[in-house]
């Protein structure tokens, strides 16, 4: 049996809160250097690294769910890696780097030169504008619309709060 245990990461004062979480037989969270640790008895079991770090995503993610519920402005702590106690009282740490997500946009206006040098420039109007000038004209629109962003503002929050 090999002693697993996952680095967690987050707020300070959020990590501390867990802290509190040692008078569990089986789980514990401790501080090590700055760093903490979530311990569970079911994480020695494994052997291979991925077995462990999927038990302990799922267990993070009860965690927090519960967090959510009872403590105050919590923001969810995440899987930092994982770090395994060898048996000559070194630690071998495994590291899972987040994913870096990028964005762009790009537009264009169009500009027409005619053959005696007048320019007339033509901005359409954007998705957005017409859709808005629609809104204004039928309530219906407006109160879907109105609907569909809460929906989607309910749908991120879950997200983010699972993951």
């Amino acid at each position: 049996m090999t002693p697993w245990m996952i680095e967690i990461d987050g707020e300070r004062f959020d990590l501390q809160e867990l802290l509190r979480l040692n008078t569990l037989p089986d789980i514990s969270i401790t501080e090590e250097n700055g760093r903490y640790y979530l311990r569970a008895d079911e994480f020695n079991s494994y052997t291979e690294a991925r077995d462990v770090l999927n038990r302990g995503t799922e267990l993070l993610k009860v965690i927090n769910g519960i967090a959510q519920l009872e403590i105050r402005n919590w923001e969810n702590v995440r899987l930092r890696g994982l770090a395994r106690d060898e048996a000559n009282s070194t630690r071998t740490q495994f590291l899972f780097p987040e994913s870096i997500r990028g964005r762009s946009r790009v537009s264009a206006n169009l500009t027409v030169t005619k053959s005696d040098g007048t320019v007339e420039a033509s901005s359409p109007k954007s998705p957005l504008e017409a859709f808005l000038e629609i809104a204004k004209k039928d309530g219906n629109v407006e109160k879907g619309s109105s609907i569909l962003s809460r929906i989607y503002q309910a749908v991120f929050w879950i997200y983010t709060s699972l993951f």
